[in-house]
C-alpha cells in the first residue's frame, strides 16, 4: 500500500514544476489557484480525538506540518484569515455559512473544508449553494462516526471523505496532494 500510494504521488508531482526554481511571481500565482484551507474552530474541536490529543491540537499539527502554503481561514461564530502557526483557540458554535460568505466576499470559490461536526445553519448553507454554483467544496470529515449526510451535500460531486484525524501525517499528506494540484476535485 505505502508503494502504491508514493508511486500515485510520484506521478501526480511529476508534471508540475520545482517551486525552488520559480520567480516569487510564479509561486504567488500557483498559490492563488490552491483551494484555500477552511478550518472548523467551533468549541467542539477542544474534544480529544485520541486521548490526551484534542481535534484543534491534531489539526495544528497537520497544518503546520504542511509542505506548501495555503492561504488559511478559519471559523466559528465567525470566519477570518490565520497563519499556520496561529489557528486561534476554539470557541462558539459551527456556523458554515458566515464563512462561505466571507468566502464570496473573497472571490474564494475553491475550498477545502476541514470539520469535525454538523453547522447550526445547515439551511441557509444548502440555500447559499444553491445559489452559487461557482463554490467549489471538498469537505474532510474529522469528527466522530459515520460521515453526516449534510456534509455530502455540501461537498461538491455530493461526496465528503471521512478522516482519521488521529492519523496526521496521512492528513497532511492528503491535503498536501489536494493544495498541491490546485484542485479541489480530486477525491481521496
Amino acid at each position: 500500500m505505502t508503494t502504491l500510494t508514493n508511486a500515485t504521488n510520484s506521478n501526480l508531482n511529476a508534471d508540475k514544476p520545482n517551486n525552488t526554481s520559480l520567480s516569487l511571481k510564479q509561486r504567488l500565482a500557483m498559490r492563488d489557484k490552491q483551494p484555500v484551507l477552511l478550518l472548523d474552530t467551533s468549541y467542539s474541536m477542544t474534544e480529544d480525538c485520541e486521548p490526551g490529543c484534542s481535534r484543534i491540537t491534531a489539526l495544528r499539527n497537520i497544518v503546520a506540518n504542511l509542505t506548501t502554503s495555503p492561504k488559511i481561514y478559519w471559523f466559528n461564530d465567525t470566519c477570518g484569515p490565520c497563519l499556520r502557526d496561529a489557528i486561534p483557540t476554539p470557541c462558539g458554535g459551527t456556523w458554515l455559512h458566515r464563512a462561505l460568505e466571507v468566502m464570496l466576499d473573497k472571490k474564494i470559490n475553491n475550498i477545502l473544508l476541514l470539520t469535525d461536526g454538523e453547522a447550526q445553519d445547515k439551511e441557509r448553507v444548502l440555500s447559499l449553494l444553491a445559489t452559487h454554483p461557482e463554490l467549489k467544496i471538498q469537505v474532510m470529515y474529522i469528527g466522530p462516526g459515520d460521515t453526516p449526510e449534510f456534509l455530502n451535500k455540501v461537498a461538491t460531486g455530493g461526496m465528503a471523505t471521512k478522516e482519521n484525524i488521529a492519523d496526521q501525517q496521512l492528513l497532511t499528506d492528503k491535503l498536501t496532494l489536494l493544495l498541491d494540484s490546485g484542485s479541489s476535485s480530486i477525491q481521496l
